[in-house]
């Protein structure tokens, strides 16, 4: 899906046909925690990448779960600012779905390589 709608569209198509959905986005948490008991639908969630809103003065960015590490870092790096979040895998790292990344980055602050920390939180609907 590339859209919410069109993801409620395929979560409602499932669930008629009571089908088990796993949403799954870049796939590189895929083996962490427990599996599912079953899954009959791999729901990608990638083409669910668009920057929601970006307030440069504010360091903040709402963005899509969808998005990689890799296009947010892009994102925010031609304002200078940084995600201090280091992902194995950053151009396919993406949230989780149904959840909104809020990242606000801290003034005054950095790591010890020099760029600017940020925290990053995971927002339930």
């Amino acid at each position: 899906p590339a859209t919410a709608a069109d993801l409620a569209e395929a979560l409602a198509a499932a669930d008629r046909e009571g089908q088990a959905v796993t949403p799954w986005g870049g796939g590189t948490q895929q083996r962490l925690g427990k599996a599912p008991e079953r899954y009959d639908v791999a729901l990608r969630t990638t083409r669910l990448d668009r920057v929601l809103q970006y307030a440069p003065n504010d360091m903040t960015v709402r963005v899509e779960g969808g998005i990689t590490l890799g296009e947010l870092q892009a994102m925010v790096g031609r304002q200078g600012q940084y995600v201090a979040i280091d992902a194995p895998l950053p151009d396919q790292a993406t949230a989780r779905p149904g959840y909104t990344i809020y990242v606000r980055v801290l003034d005054n602050d950095s790591d010890p390589d020099g760029r600017p920390l940020g925290l990053m939180s995971q927002v339930r609907p």
